[in-house]
């Protein structure tokens, strides 16, 4: 489990243009449960699950703190605004150019979800449902709706369901 990042730490400082690149905001409030998704404009699976995430937030949005992160340079700073204005999300997309974000909380594809408490500790990390069990693979019907299971148990003040299911997307590439 990883501990939460020290942004004002020396040396470990991300650069504020890369938290207003999107959205002009960024910072992820450590007081409350987060839920970071890791995005991609060109991954069709990351697409897919716009629409879910709209959902998650419309139910949960209040009680969660979600941020979505676009990781590397595949996609350019307008790129990013672009895919924002194309598929509008109700949470803050931040464009990640330098990997810090994906560094530090170990993400390797898109999409990707981390659900952490305040205190940053990764609670549950991977995939948002059994809708794509591999890629080339959809399911007709979701079974398992691991971050709703996930986030009802928290409501419920009851142990998580899961804490880790591989997510299933496009990899994250390194430059």
């Amino acid at each position: 489990m990883k501990t939460r990042f020290n942004w004002f730490a020396p040396g470990l400082l991300i650069p504020m243009w890369i938290l207003a690149s999107c959205s002009g905001a960024g910072r992820i409030n450590s007081s409350e449960i987060e839920l970071i998704v890791f995005l991609a404009p060109d991954c069709p699976i990351s697409l897919y699950y716009i629409p879910e995430l709209r959902k998650i937030h419309e139910t949960w949005g209040h009680q969660v703190k979600m941020t979505g992160i676009i990781p590397g340079t595949a996609a350019s700073g307008e790129e990013c605004r672009q895919f924002k204005d194309q598929h509008p999300l109700p949470f803050d997309v931040i464009h990640d150019p330098q990997m810090e974000y994906v560094n530090y909380w170990g993400a390797e594809v898109t999409p990707e979800v981390m659900l952490v408490d305040g205190g940053g500790q990764i609670l549950y990390r991977g995939a948002i449902d059994d809708a794509l069990p591999e890629l080339g693979v959809k399911r007709s019907v979701v079974g398992r709706r691991y971050l709703r299971e996930n986030l009802l148990a928290l409501k419920e003040k009851r142990p998580l369901p899961y804490t880790q299911i591989p997510a299933v997307g496009c990899f994250i590439e390194f430059d």
